[in-house]
């Protein structure tokens, strides 16, 4: 497990936010440990240690199906943060690598996703928007599903998840694909911060 620590300096940052600790996770791949529960025990702890203000998972919880989740049931669930947890969906949790019985299996598979991690607190962003709100000063926490330079899918539409944003408001992105920022993001819209 690598832990990377970077203070960012940058404009326009509400004065109630400085100082506020933000840990982004990505690619666990949760069927890849199987039989490993005590690795993801101490991502547990290692992100606990860190006393995060706000925890975002930028996408890919697992190779393909929801129940590669079922192993670590509500494990997730300790990970603390004063601000909440927010995650978005990645490639492989829209299971685009697996040949379905139908679109409504593969809808489900993601939905279960979805319903597993918010039993471990976890809320998925798709498309949309909230605002973190820390004295009289917030920022939005912006989250698109999957976009990706084609062959892969382009689920995320940034244009929606912008809707009724102020244009002075800091934003902060999560899109799991990093090539979404040099392909949409920088072109089209106006992001303080983005994560991928």
């Amino acid at each position: 497990m690598t832990i990377t620590k970077i203070d960012l300096k940058v404009d326009k940052l509400p004065e109630s936010f400085e100082n506020f600790k933000i840990i982004q996770l990505s690619d666990l791949h949760l069927g890849s440990f199987w039989g490993q529960r005590s690795f993801l025990e101490e991502l547990v702890d290692s992100c606990n240690n860190q006393k995060p203000d706000l925890v975002i998972f930028s996408g890919d919880m697992v190779n393909q199906f929801s129940d590669e989740i079922l192993f670590i049931d509500t494990l997730f669930k300790n990970i603390k943060a004063s601000y909440g947890k927010y995650a978005v969906l990645g490639n492989h949790d829209f299971g685009d690598y697996t040949i379905w019985k139908s679109p409504s299996e593969k809808e489900k598979n993601t939905n279960d996703i979805i319903r597993l991690m918010g039993k471990n607190d976890f809320r998925y962003l798709r498309n949309e928007h909230v605002f973190i709100r820390k004295n009289l000063d917030s920022i939005a926490l912006v989250g698109v599903d999957n976009w990706g330079v084609k062959p892969f899918k382009q689920y995320g539409d940034l244009k929606k998840a912008m809707v009724g944003l102020p244009l002075n408001c800091f934003s902060l992105i999560i899109s799991h694909d990093p090539t979404h920022w040099d392909e949409q993001i920088k072109k089209t819209f106006s992001s303080s911060l983005t994560f991928s």
